[in-house]
């Protein structure tokens, strides 16, 4: 529950989730370099909708994740580097 998260948890949630796709700066200049390429960011159906099973913080962290990879794929439309997708994957247990 939100009121349990300790500031610890949040930050370590938030720094591991965020971090991945902060690198992605440091792919754009070489994906000028050589004409094209693709960024894939891993997010999850918990960045669509929340889920009641995970924390509140894995929930919006994801759906950071997936905003994030959209705007930068409109911000980098124009240089055709092809797609910047972000997969949210679901696991269903028996």
């Amino acid at each position: 529950m939100l009121e349990e998260i300790s500031v610890n948890e949040w930050d370590r949630s938030w720094t591991s989730t965020q971090k991945g796709c902060s690198l992605d700066q440091g792919a754009i200049p070489e994906m000028r370099k050589a004409g094209g390429g693709s960024i894939v960011n891993i997010s999850s159906i918990s960045g669509f909708t929340g889920q009641s099973y995970v924390s509140s913080v894995y929930n919006a962290s994801k759906g950071a994740v997936r905003i994030f990879t959209k705007s930068t794929a409109i911000q980098y439309a124009s240089e055709a580097f092809g797609q910047i997708p972000s997969t949210q994957a679901r696991l269903t247990l028996p």
